[in-house]
């Protein structure tokens, strides 16, 4: 667990890892501001992407399908979000997943992706800082965020964290996870966020960033 109280910020030019970081989490925004198209009637969505511009392939678990009215490419960063399958198309016998979430990849620009557990650690402290709790926060306001916790496993960092921002239309939990690692040259930023406190648990919750995380080195 983290201290209650937020280290400092020491005000100086911060380090180029960081502006990206921060860059590439306020695409995490739109998460908040869009909701899956749940119209009926129409072919089961694509569960892989290509975004040609920022340079990565996606590819969700089991379940999940691309959300294409969320798409963001660019060279600058990239945005997916995924939702349930069987409720984008419409049709019952189209996939689910095992948990009531959605799913959302953000890609930061060129941030050297290197993800060593010295780099992470590095990451993880500054998240503790105000300034990374507003990058934090989908509504930008570090008094809007709480992280919990963190931890560290290869090349991927975990971020418990609670957030109390009143942003999008569709109700998603306070408390969710996310995982950082580095693809492709650049940071990527992956999100569970349950529709619901308690829909997920945290162990199943890591487990499913863990199974995207692999499908998206393994496409890259």
């Amino acid at each position: 667990m983290l201290p209650s109280s937020r280290r400092p910020v020491t005000v100086q030019a911060a380090p180029r890892w960081r502006v990206l970081l921060g860059l590439c989490l306020a695409g995490l925004a739109l998460s908040g501001c869009v909701t899956p198209d749940l119209g009926g009637g129409r072919a089961r969505p694509a569960q892989t992407v290509t975004l040609a511009k920022t340079g990565v392939s996606v590819e969700a678990p089991a379940g999940f399908c691309v959300d294409t009215k969320t798409l963001r490419d660019t060279e600058a960063a990239g945005f997916v979000l995924f939702g349930h399958c069987a409720a984008m198309s419409g049709n019952p016998e189209d996939p689910r997943p095992d948990h009531r979430a959605l799913l959302s990849a953000t890609f930061g620009p060129d941030a050297e992706g290197k993800t060593d557990a010295a780099r992470l650690e590095r990451i993880a402290a500054f998240f503790e800082t105000e300034l990374g709790q507003s990058t934090l926060a989908r509504s930008g306001k570090s008094e809007d965020v709480d992280l919990l916790s963190h931890r560290i496993e290869g090349n991927l960092l975990f971020l418990h964290i609670r957030d109390r921002s009143a942003v999008g239309q569709l109700p998603t939990a306070q408390s969710y996870w996310r995982a950082l690692t580095g693809v492709a040259g650049r940071m990527a930023i992956l999100t569970v966020m349950p529709v619901a406190d308690g829909a997920v648990s945290d162990e199943a919750q890591i487990a499913l960033l863990r199974r995207f995380a692999e499908r998206l080195h393994a496409a890259n």
